[in-house]
């Protein structure tokens, strides 16, 4: 709700009339007359005499909903603009509804009567609580009914289902005493956990808590605080653009009361810590700075980490006079030794950072955090004709967004970022369970979460030597070191990470094509983890035919022990061999393949049990267990093992039947491959089932997830079991798989009672698509491409040609059957432009810095200036020859010069081809 204020700019005398003839007035336009305003009382230069409060019931806009007005002296700005002497007139709108209408009384007869319609950025001045069930805002139950808002109105609710908050930088769950900032762990080794940092945000109203709700589009928490007379709305959030940011906004509103409000402010902030010593640095009436350092590294000799907070002192006691609104903000800094410092030290950073937030405007500071919301919002899963449905996928992407930022090189934990849940290290969870959801919608931040594992591959090398091992081993459980920091003595025997590693390394590689990446970052990780499963690969005892096989390791199904050729374990790394000697190919690298990689990808088993026509979880496995790893075989693996051809539905409806029957407990990390794998093969009404169980793992009016579905046992705030639920909506219902050469949608299908399912963004190939799909069509609509991007062509498996997808154009295909996207091959050649020229010839493109890097290779007589990269604004920008050398200017708009000649390149794309064949780009000659 916003308020509304029409502004009059002349009116000695206020005539009243019922509100039905005003809005008769309105709607004739008013002209001179006053006799549309309904209001009494006399206003002049000095102010307001006899005003009185009325309202205005309109049955057919607003039914039971009021609208109140005073009238006060024109003051700010304002009085520059009206007419001396002017007044005011302010409606206060209880209801959307309401405030339309007025705004609609825009009269431009005589010039008599201007009328402004203003949205605040604050909650409105009079919050409408329902009549009907909860007493909590309207608003929350119309944006509710949206999917935007869950709430709640429980004040004893459980406080491990209350919701989730972050920016990615750090993170709580709003009412818990601790944040936690992504990076900073205390303790050594084993006992190394999530470090546990003071929560600035304890103040709040000394009155009772009418509701609670978040807002997962502006990622604020919202509290409403009650007076006989007035409303308090508290917002609660992590600033997005600024990520060193806590806020905490009170909005106190006494517009509809003639008696001022004594609001009493609580504040439980402790600066005590588990894992830091703090203590104060500065401290002053409106400011409080703490500083201190983690007790213990994880790793001897390390350095301890430094931290420090600036925090803004509530009052104890204010006044909020009549009739009038009051807007408190209480921001708090975090900034680290971690985080590159603006400055000589992290006790000066944060307090700069905080006193130029408290000279901020507080719209601007909001305004801010909100635009950078939406951003985020951009891309993800939509669905219509289905609230629960939405809410449970917009609770499911807020706690995996809450977790994660684009600049912090760091990966999610199966807990996110709210709480210290197995410690916040990282698992296989990351990489195979919540960052495919980041790679079809948000690839800035799959590609920043794989650096975590690439700043940390030398630890993995000293991990895999300590093993007896090449290569690069992972650790099972990973915080900030790269070494193993799992309690569980068995930690060092699930092996599998190190492949999940390398899995997920080669899905960005599928995804974005980008070949720099694959040779910087890549290729190192991808090499390292084929290289450790080399020397892990042993060959098995004589009475085995000497086959290969990988002995004494942790299955998925941990239950087991350990057990020799694993399913899950022997595929996955089978997969790593394959990725490794495929990227030494593309980037020219064939002699880095190891020697025996052939053989092993060709002998290392993965068991068959030919007499049931299924898998085995591992040798001796007598087919007994949760079959996780073997479900995981058909997604997100996509192994074709050993079956024929015509045998491959049969096996996999098999392992699907035979290990749902074994499934042994209710953890949500399970049912998830289970729903995908019965889509894969057509069969809804199972799948439905398992969709139905699983989003009972969704707790409370927050939609928490939980680790162990009955009872609520194990993880709070299981981001792991949200990640495979998002991809039961991409990959399972729309069909969604990546390959080395295309993006495809297999007979995709809408969920249940759902009337149309979106994928907004999905990104593939520096370009981003609108997915849409209905029960009857599948559409595709190019809502972007990078400057770089290679054209898309699409195909659906009944038609005979390729269409290249157009910006802005729906192209829509038959639901049934299978969508294929790939980016064009094309042939490009380098072409001159016309010397002292700044612009390419027409029909070309620039050059990028490696394309220009290599022209010496195409043209005889020319070689590299060096420096070869400048910033010259007086050059042409881009790639340029001057004489027989070539430059790089980086500059954004360079110059044209006499006798420098610009380079560009010239590409074309060839749209058919035959259905099912491998395309091919047309050669260009030029």
């Amino acid at each position: 709700l916003k308020p509304c204020r029409i502004y009059h700019p002349s009116a000695p005398q206020w005539r009243v009339h019922p509100m039905r003839q005003c809005l008769e007035a309105a709607a004739d336009g008013f002209g001179s007359s006053r006799r549309g305003w309904c209001a009494r009382g006399r206003c002049d230069a000095t102010g307001v005499a006899d005003a009185e409060e009325g309202w205005w019931l309109d049955s057919e806009l607003a039914p039971s909903r009021e609208v109140a007005w005073r009238v006060e002296p024109e003051q700010g700005d304002a009085a520059s603009f009206w007419r001396r002497g002017a007044c005011r007139v302010v409606f206060v709108c209880s209801a959307l509804a309401a405030c339309a209408a007025l705004a609609r009384w825009n009269c431009s007869g005589g010039g008599e009567v201007e009328v402004a319609f203003q949205r605040s950025s604050h909650t409105p001045a009079v919050v409408e609580l329902s009549a009907d069930g909860p007493l909590v805002p309207v608003a929350w139950k119309r944006a509710s009914d949206a999917a935007q808002i869950l709430y709640t109105d429980d004040a004893k609710l459980d406080p491990s289902l209350m919701p989730s908050l972050g920016n990615g930088y750090m993170g709580t769950q709003f009412g818990s005493k601790w944040l936690f900032v992504s990076g900073l762990f205390s303790g050594r080794g084993e006992h190394s956990r999530r470090a546990r940092v003071p929560a600035p945000f304890g103040v709040r109203p000394r009155r009772p808590v009418m509701g609670t709700a978040l807002d997962v589009e502006s990622g604020m928490v919202e509290q409403v605080f009650r007076w006989p007379k007035a409303v308090a709305v508290q917002r609660t959030y992590f600033h997005r653009a600024w990520q060193h940011l806590a806020v905490v906004e009170i909005v106190v509103d006494n517009t509809g009361s003639g008696d001022p409000i004594e609001l009493q402010l609580d504040d439980d902030f402790s600066m005590e810590s588990e894992d830091i010593d703090f203590r104060i640095v500065s401290e002053d009436k409106h400011t409080t700075c703490i500083e201190g350092q983690t007790r213990e590294a994880e790793v001897a000799g390390e350095p301890a980490v430094g931290i420090a907070m600036c925090r803004s002192r509530p009052p104890a006691s204010m006044t909020v006079p009549a009739y009038s609104t009051t807007s408190l903000i209480f921001p708090s800094t975090v900034w680290t030794t971690l985080d590159p410092l603006p400055g000589p030290s992290v006790r000066q950073v944060v307090r700069a950072q905080h006193d130029l937030v408290r000279s901020m405007p507080e719209d601007d500071l909001q305004h801010l955090h909100v635009t950078a919301m939406q951003e985020l919002g951009e891309t993800g899963i939509e669905v219509e004709g289905n609230v629960e449905l939405a809410k449970l996928i917009n609770a499911s992407l807020w706690s995996i967004r809450a977790s994660i930022r684009e600049d912090r090189g760091m990966p999610i934990s199966p807990g996110g970022l709210v709480g210290d849940c197995y410690g916040g290290h990282t698992f296989w969870d990351a990489e195979q369970f919540i960052w495919p959801n980041l790679l079809m919608f948000h690839p800035g931040m799959a590609k920043d979460s794989l650096q975590y594992r690439f700043h940390r591959r030398h630890a993995a090398e000293d991990n895999a030597i300590l093993a007896g091992k090449a290569g690069m081993k992972f650790p099972w459980e990973s915080a900030a070191s790269g070494q193993e920091v799992s309690p569980w003595d068995q930690a060092a025997k699930e092996v599998h990470i190190s492949a999940d590693v390398s899995f997920a390394f080669w899905k960005y590689w599928q995804s974005s094509g980008d070949e720099q990446w694959l040779t910087d970052v890549g290729w190192p990780v991808l090499e390292g983890v084929a290289q450790y499963f080399a020397s892990e690969s042993v060959a098995a005892d004589g009475d085995k035919g000497g086959k290969i096989s990988i002995k004494d390791v942790m299955d998925v199904d941990e239950a087991a022990g350990l057990v020799t050729n694993s399913a899950y374990t022997n595929a996955v790394a089978k997969l790593a061999l394959q990725h490794a000697m495929k990227a030494a190919e593309l980037i020219g690298k064939p002699a880095a393949v190891g020697s025996n990689w052939t053989d092993i990808l060709r002998e290392l088993p993965v068991l068959f049990n030919e007499g049931k026509h299924l898998h085995s979880e591992y040798e001796s496995s007598d087919d007994i267990g949760t079959g996780l790893g073997v479900i995981m075989l058909q997604y997100p693996l996509d192994v074709p093992t050993i079956w024929p051809s015509d045998r491959e539905r049969e096996v996999r409806r098999n392992d699907l039947i035979h290990y749902a029957s074994q499934q042994v407990g209710d953890s949500t990390m399970y049912w998830w491959a289970v729903v995908i794998a019965w889509l894969a093969l057509g069969e809804v009404a199972p799948a439905s089932a398992v969709v139905a169980w699983l989003s009972e793992a969704a707790h409370g009016p927050f939609r928490t997830w939980v680790e162990g579905n009955v009872g609520g046992a194990g993880c709070h705030n299981f981001v792991t079991a949200a990640g495979g639920y998002l991809q039961v909506l991409w990959a399972g219902y729309a069909g969604v798989r990546l390959t080395d050469d295309a993006l495809t949608f297999h007979a995709p299908l809408v969920p249940p009672d759902t009337s149309k399912l979106v994928l907004q963004g999905l990104a593939y190939r520096g370009s981003q698509l609108k997915v849409s799909i209905t029960e009857n069509t599948i559409s595709l609509v190019l809502m972007s491409s990078g400057e770089d991007a290679a054209p898309l062509l699409v195909c659906h498996s009944t038609a005979a040609a390729w269409i290249q997808l157009e910006e802005g154009k729906e192209n829509v295909f038959p639901a049934g059957g299978t969508v294929r996207v790939i980016a064009a091959k094309q042939r490009c050649e380098s072409v001159a432009g016309e010397g002292g020229s700044n612009e390419c010839p027409g029909g070309s493109v620039p050059l990028s810095e490696a394309e220009c890097r290599a022209l010496p290779a195409h043209f005889a007589g020319i070689s590299l200036h060096d420096p070869f990269v400048g910033d010259n604004p007086g050059d042409p920008r881009g790639c340029f020859r001057f004489g027989t050398v070539v430059f790089y200017n980086t500059h954004p708009q360079g110059s044209p010069v006499a006798l420098h000649t610009p380079y560009c390149k010239a590409c074309e794309v060839s749209t058919s081809m035959e259905v099912g064949g491998e395309y091919q780009g047309s050669v260009v000659k030029k």
